[in-house]
């Protein structure tokens, strides 16, 4: 015989909120400016991914988005902002070429002779030898002031006609 006081039931579970006032948020250790690397590269403690993993982490921007989620299946996700310092990259001399085949008139100012994008003269306003041949001036390059420390005193060849 059938028992009228049984029935059916669904339980629905439902997630809980995470307690934030108890969650420790993690400390990264800063990182150095490298244009091909994301913050996918950039390791994160258990329960933590990135919002845009595929952002690649500049000095300007001091906070990514992040989201913590230690369970799936008993948690709703948080998100949150994560400071992470990115520091300026150093240049070596592998990073960029000295011009060359550079030509300036005798006693004209150094700023008459053009340079690549990225390189700038030391001193703009000297004055280029009165006797022609070649002399090699002080330039700077940087490709990118924010991410990028300034390399200074390159030597470069001009020849003066």
């Amino acid at each position: 015989p059938e028992n009228p006081n049984l029935g059916t039931c669904i339980i629905t579970v439902v997630p809980a909120d995470i307690d934030i006032t108890t969650l420790e948020f993690p400390e990264l250790k800063a990182i150095t400016y490298n244009p091909e690397s994301t913050l996918a590269d950039v390791k994160l403690p258990a329960g933590y991914t990135w919002v845009n993993p595929e952002v690649i982490p500049c000095v300007e921007q001091t906070s990514y988005g992040l989201i913590y989620n230690p369970n799936e299946e008993k948690y709703k996700p948080i998100t949150f902002d994560l400071t992470l310092e990115v520091q300026k990259r150093t240049l070596t001399a592998a990073d960029y070429t000295v011009p060359s085949d550079l030509m300036g008139g005798a006693g004209k100012e150094l700023s008459t002779v053009g340079l690549p994008v990225g390189f700038s003269w030391n001193n703009p306003t000297e004055s280029l030898a009165d006797t022609i041949g070649t002399k090699q001036y002080l330039a700077s390059y940087n490709p990118d002031v924010a991410n990028y420390e300034t390399v200074t005193d390159i030597k470069i060849t001009i020849t003066i006609f």
